[in-house]
C-alpha cells in the first residue's frame, strides 16, 4: 500500500509520499498523519524544501465500511529521514583574556548523519581535532579568529560541511619602543624624542619623564638648543587598562649624550715668581667626549703634552703667556677645541749698565753720566746726588772688575 518504508532525503530537497489503497468496499476516507496529526487527506503528500523538523513517521490510514456496518482500518508507515549539514555552535568562557591566562572553547555539533570529522582552525591552520580547545598561557599571538569545522557524508555520497567562528582577544601589557637607545648631540643643537606604543587595549596615559619628573605628555617632543645639563635618561611610560579593570605598565628609555667643546681651566700657585724659583701650571679640562689631545704652548710653541707644566729654576726669559689647549672629536666627526691662558712674570735682580766704563776729563769741564737699569721690579725713585752716587758706585765696581 505504501511505496517505501524508509525514505532518506537531504534538507532542502522535495519529497512525495504516495499512498495506494486496495480496498473492498472502497475506502470511505484516507489521510496522512505525522505524530498523530493529520497532515494531508490526499493520497499524495508532497513535502517541499524539506527541513530537519520534517523528519519522522508518516502514516497513511484508510477506512472502509463493511457489510455489517463495522469499519475496517488499514495503514502503513513511511519513515522519512532528513539529512543535513552539521550545525555548529561555539561556547567560549571568555572572548577577552589577559596574556598568560587560559582560553577555553567548546564546539557543539548537531548533524545527520553523524560527522566524519571535526577540527579547530586559527587563521586557516588546524590547531586541534578535539571538540574542546584549550589554550594555556595564552600569548598575544593567539589573538585571532577560531573556527570549528565539521563534515559529514550524505546518503547519496555527497558531503556537507558546517562551521562557526568566534574571536579571541588576548590583552597584553603594552610594549614601548623608542627611536634610539642613545642619542648624541652637540650643545646648542635640537633633539627630538619619539616613542611608539604597541597595545591592543586603550592606552590610559603616556608620558616622557626625566629623573622622575614629567617633561612631556606627547609621544614625541623636542628640546631646542640643548644644554649640557639636559644630559641623562629620558623614559617613555605607557599604561593600559585590561578588561578586568587591572592595569599594565611598560617603559623604555633613551640616553641623551650632550657633547661640548673642552672647557679649560688653569690653576697656578703663583703667577709672579722670582728668578730661580719653581713654577707649576695645572690644566683642568671638562669635556664630552673625552679629549683626544691636550698640550701647553708658549708663544705658539708646544712645551708639554702633560696636564701639568713644571718650570724648575725659572728664568727671566720664561716670562710670557702660557696656553693650555685641548681638542675632542664629536659624534659626527667634527672637532672642537678649547683653550685658556695665563700670564707668568719672572722677576729678577736689576741689571745696571753705564754708558762708559772709563771717562777722563779736565778739571772744570762738565760731565754727563748715563745709567741704564734692566728690571722687572718696580724701581725706587733715586734723584740728584743719590742717583749720581749709585751710578758712580756701580762704575767703580765695574772698574775694579776690569782691573782684575
Amino acid at each position: 500500500m505504501v511505496e517505501k518504508k524508509t525514505l532518506t532525503v537531504k534538507e532542502g530537497e522535495n519529497v512525495t509520499l504516495n499512498c495506494e489503497i486496495d480496498s473492498k468496499p472502497a475506502a470511505v476516507y484516507h489521510n496522512w498523519t505525522k505524530d498523530d496529526d493529520v497532515v494531508s487527506t490526499d493520497l499524495k503528500h508532497v513535502l517541499g524544501n524539506v527541513q530537519r523538523y520534517d523528519a519522522g513517521i508518516y502514516t497513511c490510514i484508510a477506512v472502509n465500511e463493511l457489510y455489517d456496518g463495522t469499519l475496517g482500518t488499514g495503514y502503513n508507515e513511511t519513515k522519512v529521514i532528513v539529512e543535513y549539514i552539521p550545525d555548529v555552535n561555539i561556547d567560549i568562557e571568555a572572548p577577552i583574556i589577559k596574556e598568560g591566562e587560559t582560553a577555553m572553547f567548546t564546539c557543539k555539533i548537531d548533524s545527520n548523519p553523524n560527522v566524519t570529522y571535526h577540527n579547530w582552525t586559527n587563521d586557516g591552520v588546524v590547531v586541534s581535532t578535539d571538540l574542546n580547545l584549550a589554550i594555556a598561557n595564552a600569548q598575544r599571538q593567539h589573538t585571532g579568529t577560531y573556527q570549528c569545522i565539521a563534515g559529514n557524508v550524505f546518503y547519496d555520497g555527497t558531503t556537507g560541511t558546517g562551521s562557526n567562528a568566534t574571536e579571541l582577544t588576548v590583552q597584553y601589557t603594552p610594549s614601548v619602543s623608542v627611536d634610539k637607545r642613545r642619542v648624541s648631540v652637540r650643545e646648542g643643537e635640537n633633539v627630538t624624542f619619539s616613542c611608539e606604543i604597541d597595545s591592543n587595549t586603550d592606552v590610559t596615559y603616556h608620558n616622557w619623564t626625566k629623573d622622575g619628573a614629567v617633561v612631556s605628555t606627547n609621544l614625541s617632543f623636542t628640546i631646542a638648543g640643548v644644554d649640557r645639563l639636559n644630559f641623562g635618561f629620558y623614559e617613555c611610560i605607557a599604561v593600559t587598562e585590561f578588561y578586568d579593570g587591572t592595569t599594565g605598565t611598560a617603559r623604555n628609555q633613551t640616553e641623551l649624550d650632550v657633547q661640548y667643546i673642552p672647557e679649560v681651566g688653569i690653576l697656578t700657585e703663583a703667577s709672579i715668581v722670582r728668578e730661580g724659583e719653581m713654577v707649576i701650571l695645572s690644566c683642568k679640562i671638562d669635556s664630552n667626549p673625552d679629549v683626544t689631545y691636550h698640550n701647553w704652548t708658549k708663544d705658539g710653541v708646544v712645551l708639554s703634552t702633560d696636564l701639568n707644566l713644571t718650570i724648575a729654576n725659572a728664568q727671566r726669559q720664561d716670562t710670557g703667556t702660557y696656553q693650555c689647549i685641548a681638542g675632542t672629536v664629536f659624534y659626527d666627526g667634527t672637532t672642537g677645541v678649547g683653550s685658556n691662558a695665563t700670564e707668568l712674570t719672572v722677576q729678577y735682580v736689576p741689571g745696571v749698565t753705564v754708558e762708559k766704563a772709563s771717562l777722563t776729563i779736565k778739571e772744570g769741564e762738565n760731565v754727563t753720566l748715563t745709567c741704564e737699569i734692566d728690571s722687572t721690579w718696580k724701581l725706587l725713585t733715586i734723584t740728584g746726588r743719590r742717583m749720581a752716587l749709585l751710578c758712580l758706585t756701580t762704575l767703580g765696581m765695574l772698574l775694579k772688575a776690569l782691573d782684575r
